[in-house]
């Protein structure tokens, strides 16, 4: 299919965005993937399935989730302007790309955000030797008087897009971070993709990935979507307002902040940050810097500029 200029829009800030806090390499090629299978199957129009004052339940229409968990996130939004809290489930769609970036649309504006996405089965939990589960992200943001706070965080060890770049570039993987078909570890990327990615922290990164499998399902999905297709994305939002001065608690997270950056660090030439902090530094170092992709990658985009056949 082909994107109208607000797509467009949004597709590309999302793709710079990553860029620049220097996470391209997941989710470019999930991109080429995603544009791969939109040619090949029709899409319907995004359309609220059930809906109340401070819900929604979404139907992707099979859309690319960079467009449809932006229009979620902008539901949900304008639900919590009017009540402070609102919560939204997308299915039906696929690809929603980083979740700090729809959680940092919410931070920004003074909220507290929670957002959490699953997929096909990619990632093996601790004890498995199949897949089972998705690389199921989860990303929660607290706003401050100045940068929010985000932790943004995937189950599995190593990305399905980076899995799929050392597919294409000929690499190997680090070992202990996929299963092949037979449920024996492997470092070769080709038996990876037929086989399973591991979670990282063994039963604790596993766990993470069941909970956001389970939001997933409670977005409206199946236990298991198929193949880039009928994945999940939950999106919880609030204001502080609804348990006090708004005022108060984003001077104390930003507090908060300070004291942790002050604390002593582990290794005297280190420092102590808190989560995001390391993307808001790439990407304010990357907007005065410039930006670096692959070959390959370049390659795929180029593909799709000029109209050819995306090869990932």
């Amino acid at each position: 299919m082909d994107f109208d200029a607000d797509a467009q829009a949004i597709i590309t800030d999302h793709l710079i965005d990553a860029t620049l806090r220097g996470e391209p390499s997941g989710l470019v090629p999930l991109l080429l993937l995603a544009r791969r299978r939109e040619t090949a199957r029709p899409t319907a129009p995004i359309v609220v399935t059930f809906e109340s004052p401070v819900s929604a339940q979404i139907d992707g229409g099979d859309n690319i989730g960079l467009i449809a968990a932006h229009k979620a996130v902008d539901i949900a939004l304008e639900k919590a302007k009017a009540m402070g809290i609102a919560i939204v489930g997308l299915n039906n769609t696929f690809t929603t790309g980083n979740l700090a970036y729809h959680v940092e649309r919410a931070t920004s504006l003074g909220y507290v955000a929670l957002a959490a996405g699953n997929g096909m089965p990619a990632v093996a939990p601790f004890g498995a030797g199949e897949a089972l589960i998705g690389t199921n992200p989860v990303s929660i943001g607290f706003p401050t008087t100045d940068d929010p706070i985000i932790w943004d965080v995937g189950s599995s060890a190593f990305t399905y897009g980076d899995v799929v770049n050392a597919n294409r570039d000929g690499d190997t993987l680090p070992d202990e971070v996929a299963l092949d078909v037979e449920g024996k570890p492997t470092t070769d990327p080709a038996a990876a993709l037929k086989g399973a990615l591991r979670t990282w922290g063994g039963h604790r990164g596993s766990g993470l990935g069941i909970i956001a499998q389970l939001f997933g399902i409670l977005a409206g999905t199946e236990a298991q979507p198929p193949f880039f297709q009928g994945f999940g994305f939950f999106f919880l939002v609030l204001h502080p307002r609804l348990l006090g001065s708004e005022q108060a608690f984003l001077e104390k997270v930003a507090e908060f902040r300070r004291r942790a950056n002050a604390a002593r660090p582990l290794d005297p030439g280190g420092s102590v940050r808190l989560p995001y902090q390391g993307s808001l530094a790439r990407r304010k170092a990357m907007r005065e810097e410039g930006i670096e992709i692959s070959d390959s990658v370049h390659k795929g985009l180029m593909d799709i500029l000029a109209g050819n056949p995306v090869t990932v």
